[in-house]
């Protein structure tokens, strides 16, 4: 699902590319931001959670079924979009994510374990995912403007946000060097979740829902209410505002990508006549830079390969660099209108080099995993 994310994200990003070149006549920003959010970061959602849940809950692995389902729904959702038969690729990617909820839901009465307090979030993140396609479907693709708008923003926003929050507030102090890591410890959560947390994550998560149907009568007062509950969570729970104890370049890449996270919804808040720009350091500076670095995290730890994490990693460092200059470019290009054209091609450009770096960095590592840890 990794290798399928990041095509998806090439693919996303390469249509800028020659639009801004020339080489398309008109652009297609639907089609980017779709493919962007549904193909390239639900890709990497999907398969991180099909990994990563069995661990948390100390139950059975990814079956090949479940494995070639959701790749055939992301395959499937590819070749739609690109067709633009836009109703086909929302069922795809209902299908997509509706799986991923069944995967952790057969999982959940065998578990030995109880899965971390945070990852309800993750659960209202997929909820974003499959309201909002639902939406779009109901808005007839655009005939109901309104519908389709909080559609997307559930989609480009909601979702991803939840997913980062639930899954920052567990593993982020362990990767920080707070603590060991809690999947390994076969006594974790045995006394059951905190309630008060429950009831802070699912607060949360709630909340961020909501912000997105009152939007359109009240967009600072939505957008404002996005930026306080993720900088707080992100403070109270993922701790980004202690220093980093575990210097690894996929740590310090990592907890950047949290603070572009809490700096693009809390800029887009402060500055919304720079709205674009700002959700854009969301985008590229959070959300996929984070997916770069604790994707190779993960491919690496899995791939018989974790004492390259313990080094100085330099291809991630190229990469992470890489993204954070897209992410300038880009923002960037809201703020010099006349030039937007150029940065706009030079933002693709370099996110579309450090995709297909990344790609080349990983393939390799993925065949070179022994079958008892896939």
């Amino acid at each position: 699902m990794f290798p399928l994310g990041m095509l998806g994200g090439l693919l996303g990003v390469g249509h800028w590319i020659l639009w801004s070149a020339g080489w398309l006549a008109d652009s297609n920003p639907f089609f980017h931001s779709t493919m962007m959010v549904q193909g390239f970061l639900a890709c990497f959602v999907v398969g991180f959670l099909m990994t990563a849940l069995p661990r948390f809950l100390a139950t059975d692995t990814a079956r090949l079924w479940e494995v070639a389902l959701v790749v055939t729904a992301a395959l499937f959702f590819a070749g739609a979009s690109l067709s633009q038969s836009w109703v086909f690729a929302q069922i795809a990617f209902l299908t997509l994510i509706v799986s991923a909820l069944l995967f952790g839901a057969r999982r959940l009465p065998r578990r030995t374990k109880n899965p971390p307090d945070s990852f309800l979030l993750v659960a209202f993140g997929l909820l974003h995912a499959v309201l909002a396609s639902l939406l779009l479907l109901a808005s007839g693709m655009g005939r109901n403007v309104a519908l389709m708008e909080t559609a997307r923003q559930m989609l480009q926003i909601g979702f991803l946000l939840c997913l980062v929050l639930g899954i920052a507030g567990y593993l982020a102090p362990f990767l920080m060097g707070y603590g060991d890591d809690p999947s390994c410890d076969p006594d974790v959560h045995a006394k059951g979740m905190a309630r008060w947390k429950l009831f802070v994550h699912a607060a949360a998560g709630a909340l961020i829902l909501a912000s997105f149907f009152v939007e359109g009568n009240a967009p600072r007062v939505a957008a404002g209410l996005r930026a306080v509950i993720t900088l707080g969570h992100l403070l109270v729970f993922a701790k980004i505002a202690r220093p980093i104890r575990r210097k690894r370049t996929h740590v310090v890449f990592f907890w950047t990508a949290c603070w572009m996270v809490a700096a693009g919804v809390v800029s887009a808040f402060l500055w919304p006549e720079y709205r674009i720009g700002a959700l854009h350091i969301l985008f590229i500076g959070g959300y996929s830079l984070m997916i770069f670095a604790f994707a190779l995290n993960v491919i690496l730890s899995h791939g018989a390969q974790p004492e390259l994490l313990q080094g100085r990693l330099n291809p991630l460092w190229i990469m992470g660099t890489a993204v954070m200059v897209a992410m300038a470019l880009r923002v960037t290009a809201d703020l010099d209108a006349w030039r937007y054209q150029m940065w706009i091609q030079a933002a693709s450009g370099t996110w579309f080099l450090a995709g297909v770096f990344w790609l080349g960095y990983i393939f390799p590592k993925l065949w070179s995993a022994p079958h008892d840890t896939l």
